[in-house]
């Protein structure tokens, strides 16, 4: 039923997703056919559309992001969404794994812009040192695998938390009594959940960095007072630890308040 509903999920929330990534592949082809063929007032519409596009995708991720999460659940269609042969846990979990899904895609339409630029540029300029460095950092990641798994586990849970903080506020602002307040209060008590939700992570639990050795190759687990910036920082404990309890804590009271107090008449 999970693989079911993941891809119900799917089909129902790509489109803006899947319109990013070509729009992101699209420019940069515009830009590299422009290179490719000297066409001087192409590469130029292309440069300024590029640019344009940068913003426009980060504000559309948001968007998808946010209505991915949100959409068929907090409005008047959530009552058939709750109503499914399907568990809140089943919907919460599909939501943020297919926004993991997005991001992946964003990260691979990138890489093939990328190329692409690089393509067009490298008819007429030597990019030979940039391919070359492309050669370096994939040695590196594969020299150094375990790091890369660590940075991208560390860098999941960051995006999950997110999704989760954003999963509870329109869970709590739908929950009886804010359901009934003005949207000025409602905004107001978001500003006041934002600046004590930073204040609170700011305290530091676990004063310890998990630290990698470039040079020796070594991990070292560094008091923060004795951090040293010749070292790449992989963890900071304390973050960790706000990390880890944050996203459980507001995945399980999003869980509770749609199961219990949810209001979306």
């Amino acid at each position: 039923m999970f693989k079911k509903y993941f891809a119900h999920e799917f089909k129902n929330s790509c489109q803006m997703p899947l319109t990013i990534c070509g729009l992101i592949v699209g420019v940069c082809l515009l830009v590299g056919i422009g290179a490719l063929l000297k066409l001087e007032f192409l590469y130029d519409l292309g440069l300024i559309a590029l640019g344009v596009s940068v913003y426009a995708c980060l504000i559309m991720s948001y968007i998808s992001i946010h209505k991915t999460i949100t959409g068929r659940l907090f409005s008047k269609s959530g009552y058939l969404t709750l109503t499914l042969p399907v568990g809140t846990h089943t919907i919460l979990i599909s939501k943020i794994l297919v926004n993991i899904v997005y991001v992946l895609f964003y990260v691979i339409s990138i890489i093939v812009g990328l190329f692409i630029l690089l393509f067009g540029f490298g008819k007429f300029v030597d990019v030979g040192s940039i391919f070359d460095g492309f050669d370096l950092i994939f040695k590196d990641m594969i020299a150094h695998f375990d790091v890369g798994l660590i940075e991208l586990f560390y860098s999941i849970l960051s995006f999950v938390f997110f999704l989760c903080i954003i999963l509870f506020c329109e869970a709590f602002k739908n929950s009886g009594f804010l359901k009934k307040q003005s949207k000025v209060l409602n905004f107001l008590i978001l500003v006041v959940f934002i600046i004590l939700l930073a204040f609170i992570m700011s305290f530091e639990i676990i004063p310890y960095i998990l630290c990698f050795d470039d040079i020796n190759g070594k991990y070292l687990i560094l008091h923060i007072d004795d951090f040293d910036y010749r070292y790449s920082t992989l963890i900071d404990f304390s973050t960790l630890f706000w990390l880890l309890l944050g996203t459980t804590g507001f995945y399980f009271g999003s869980y509770y308040l749609i199961k219990n107090k949810i209001d979306i008449i």
